[in-house]
Formats: C-alpha cells, structure tokens, sequence
C-alpha cells in the first residue's frame, strides 16, 4: 500500500473537454502547478515496478477508482516524479499514454488539499 498527502489542486487541474487527472510530486514546477494536483509521498517508494497495477485501486479521499491499464513507463514516472496522468474512459477512448493510467470510473473525483490518496496492488 502507498500512502500520499495531496498538497494542492490547482486552479485548472480538472479537464471537463478531456477526462484526466495530473499527479505530480512536490518537486512539480511551478508552470505546472495550475494544472496539476500536487502530493507528496507519506513514505519513501519501496517496490518501484509495481506500484500501479491493472485491478488495483486508487482511493482519493472516499472516491475509490478501479485501474484498467497502466502505460508502460507509468510506474517509473509514479516513483520519480509522483507523476501519472490519470485517464478516466470516454466513448472515443484512446490509447493509454506511456505515462498514464486508465481506470474504470467514468467520474471524475473532486479532490481537496489535505485528503490522503491511497494506491493498492490488490
């Protein structure tokens, strides 16, 4: 399980004309910060290679999220930068980005500073 604190959301985090999320460290610029949500990780990354996993869950708060499929260097992008761009399915569904990952929730959840993001492998 791995834990993250969200520090921020910035003013444009939320993309109504396409479904996603930005997630980026502390470390994140500043040209970013607008359009990012902003976390730091509650412990150091132990297991860097499988953090992200299809049929793992992504909790944010109370809002549960399902992974469908996880971009190839996803989990690598997670563990250096706390970066992964979370793609939410539309009916013109694109391909899943390197750095992305898709999950089954069409809904975007509302995410507040403070609120504790859990990751879990199972």
């Amino acid at each position: 399980m791995i834990r993250s604190t969200v520090l921020s959301v910035g003013e444009m985090a939320y993309f109504e004309d396409y479904p996603m999320l930005i997630l980026f460290n502390e470390t994140a610029p500043d040209e970013l910060k607008d359009v990012c949500i902003v976390h730091q990780f509650d412990d150091p990354i132990q297991d860097t290679d499988t953090m992200l996993v299809e049929n793992g869950r992504i909790i944010f708060g109370q809002k549960e999220l399902h992974i469908v499929e996880v971009g190839n260097v996803a989990n690598q992008n997670f563990a250096q930068l706390g970066h992964i761009t979370l793609q939410f399915p539309t009916e013109e569904q694109a391909e899943v980005l390197p750095g992305a990952v898709l999950v089954k929730e069409p809904e975007i959840p509302r995410i507040s500073a403070g609120e504790q993001i859990v990751i879990l492998t199972e």
